[in-house]
């Protein structure tokens, strides 16, 4: 066992969407065949895809994701840049502790926190 396998057994387990129809999420063209991979995947990767799954519509997310080639300046390819940046953007709408929305009921600031300053 290793991590990349706990990973793709993880996504199957939770019936995580295939790598083809996360791209598809993210803004990029579905891909028909393996060939159409290589807008985000270099040719060798797109070979080992193809000894590895039947189908370009098999591709497990985690495989399919870290086969990508990372954005200029970054350490993630497309599609996980951006299933983390829309995870990052959900998570700091829905808290009210976020470090940057001050003003509202509940929100940090400086001084003595009061009881009240917790009751919604």
């Amino acid at each position: 066992m290793d991590l990349m396998s706990i990973n793709i057994h993880r996504g199957r387990d939770h019936a995580i969407a295939t790598y083809n129809s996360m791209r598809e999420a993210c803004g990029l063209r579905r891909a028909v065949n393996f060939d159409d991979l290589s807008d985000q995947i270099i040719p060798p990767l797109i070979n080992r895809l193809k000894d590895l799954y039947k189908s370009v519509e098999d591709i497990d997310l985690f495989a399919g994701g870290m086969s990508e080639t990372p954005l200029d300046g970054g350490l993630l390819g497309w599609t996980f840049t951006c299933i983390v940046g829309d995870q990052y953007t959900r998570l700091r709408k829905a808290d009210r502790f976020f470090y940057d929305l001050g003003g509202q009921t509940g929100s940090f600031r400086e001084g003595k926190a009061e009881i009240t300053d917790f009751l919604i």
